[in-house]
């Protein structure tokens, strides 16, 4: 998008308006279909404390079910085979903000 729009500012430093113009409408379809579009899916947070050798894993709220399975035998798997401690903790989404019309 910035390189439309620098196009569209070379078209009006030139003096070609027939061009800025259609360049710029082309910016504005641009723009519009961005505000549309829905935001990316929330990045999984891992952070790691060196001092207790703790590991935070961050899932989305709709992915949470998977990582305990059925009845929990996906917890309990993890568990058992690494010899982890687990902790479940809620914390709400973030919650995508309205975009302003034009």
């Amino acid at each position: 998008m910035n390189k439309l729009a620098a196009r569209v500012m070379r078209a009006k430093m030139m003096g070609r308006t027939e061009e800025a113009a259609s360049l710029e409408a082309e910016l504005q379809r641009a723009k519009a279909a961005l505000a549309q579009a829905p935001p990316p899916p929330p990045k999984p947070v891992v952070s790691m404390s060196a001092a207790g050798g703790e590991v935070e894993v961050g899932v989305p709220n709709e992915m949470v079910g998977h990582i305990i399975g059925k009845e929990g035998a996906s917890l309990a798997a993890l568990r058992k085979e690494s010899g982890a401690r687990t902790k479940i903790t809620s914390q709400p989404q973030p919650q995508p903000q309205p975009q302003p019309q034009p």
